[in-house]
């Protein structure tokens, strides 16, 4: 098969749909989130991964992700050592 070097006006026009369609879907704020199928969807990339999967936060909105990793950072911050190189792997 022949290595693809450059993509068509059809193709980059279809880049930038798909692009918008995600965008619009994850900043909507209007959809909500399916847990069950989140975390086997992450299971089953760290497993692919060969990682142990993480610990699944959720939030309601982008900016509960923002507060969120603010919180998380400023608790971590406060304690040893140990227990940020625990997380943070």
């Amino acid at each position: 098969m022949k290595k693809l070097e450059s993509l068509s006006e059809e193709q980059l026009l279809k880049m930038q749909e798909v692009k918008q369609y995600w965008l619009d879907y994850i900043f909507s704020c209007k959809n909500q989130i399916n847990k069950q199928s989140t975390k086997i969807g992450i299971d089953w990339m760290y497993n692919l991964a060969k990682h142990k999967s993480p610990i699944i936060i959720y939030v309601e909105s982008p900016m509960g992700c923002q507060y969120t990793v603010h919180l998380l950072k400023y608790l971590l911050k406060n304690k040893p050592a140990s227990v940020r190189d625990s997380v943070g792997d």
